[in-house]
């Protein structure tokens, strides 16, 4: 299990955002944002806006840490893990390492950058990040 999450909010830029209808945000997932400014879970693959910082229904509001923007948060590490220096990518149960990069032609996703290591379930520190690259 890892130690508590290292977070540090006081950089990151945190707007709100409204819950898509039939939809559902998770605290510690990455989250993408529509058009009409309306957000939901990434699922495995998709680019990221930002990472939730708390969990919301269809139709509520709910903050986001935008990518890009600096500042350490919280995630939640799913199925593969988390590498502390490693980046991440969305996968169905979270954020987790997402590979070897460069040399490819597979598009991955980059979320975020991972500052500690952890095991699927566990909250551990990252810097959010949304970063196309391949594999």
């Amino acid at each position: 299990m890892a130690a508590r999450a290292q977070v540090d909010i006081s950089k990151c830029v945190i707007k709100t955002f409204t819950v898509k209808a039939a939809s559902s945000v998770t605290e510690g997932y990455a989250v993408k944002i529509d058009g009409d400014g309306i957000v939901l879970n990434c699922s495995a693959g998709d680019a990221a806006n930002g990472i939730a910082l708390e969990s919301g229904a269809a139709g509520t509001q709910v903050t986001v840490a935008l990518a890009n923007c600096g500042g350490l948060v919280a995630v939640k590490v799913g199925t593969g893990g988390a590498t502390a220096g490693h980046y991440g990518a969305a996968v169905a149960d979270g954020i987790a390492n997402a590979g070897a990069l460069g040399g490819g032609t597979t598009l991955v996703n980059i979320v975020c950058q991972f500052l500690q290591t952890g095991i699927a379930g566990d909250v551990v520190g990252a810097i959010p990040l949304s970063l196309p690259v391949v594999t």
